[in-house]
């Protein structure tokens, strides 16, 4: 009899610390952080973005879905519009609801010969506006300019930068050659 007390004594005893763990701040905190898992996985990535015709190319060598991102490793996105063909390069990019952003040696160029580097370049997808908010290099032709971050809309195909530096090819009109 004495150990059937004894057992139910320690049954409530058990109980009643485990009650008293799960209450404390500490071991609630365990189950509340948001761990970054990734949903997928994928190798050799090729993605068409088709309308009426082929909109867009997107390639990568690699990438990774989580929640609330999508991470590619040697991303290249070719987007085909009515008058104009924009590419834009990076090492890395992370997708993350309408932005794109290219990180790594990020190049942009369409065919109109405009062509910019910087090491993080943001696309746009609902508004169509590339921009750096970092030093970047602008060429076009035989211009070159630098400047600390540009915004190029390509519906309207305006440019906005700031603190540029330019340096342009000006052929003399009064030259022989």
């Amino acid at each position: 009899m004495v150990i059937k007390i004894f057992y139910v004594a320690i049954a409530i005893f058990c109980v009643a610390m485990v009650f008293l763990s799960v209450q404390t701040p500490y071991f609630s905190d365990m189950f509340r952080q948001d761990l970054s898992i990734a949903n997928m996985e994928m190798k050799k990535i090729v993605d068409y973005q088709i309308g009426e015709r082929v909109d867009a190319k997107f390639t990568a060598d690699g990438g990774t879905r989580y929640k609330d991102r999508d991470e590619f490793v040697n991303f290249k996105a070719e987007e085909i519009s009515a008058d104009l063909n924009h590419t834009l390069v990076s090492k890395t990019a992370t997708r993350a609801g309408e932005l794109i952003k290219f990180n790594g040696d990020a190049h942009y160029v369409n065919s109109r010969g405009f062509d910019y580097t910087a090491q993080e370049i943001i696309y746009d997808t609902s508004s169509k506006i590339v921009r750096s908010d970092v030093p970047y290099v602008l060429r076009q032709g035989g211009d070159r300019i630098t400047g600390a971050s540009i915004s190029y809309d390509t519906k309207t195909k305006q440019t906005n930068s700031k603190g540029i530096h330019a340096w342009y090819l000006i052929k003399d009109q009064n030259s022989t050659n």
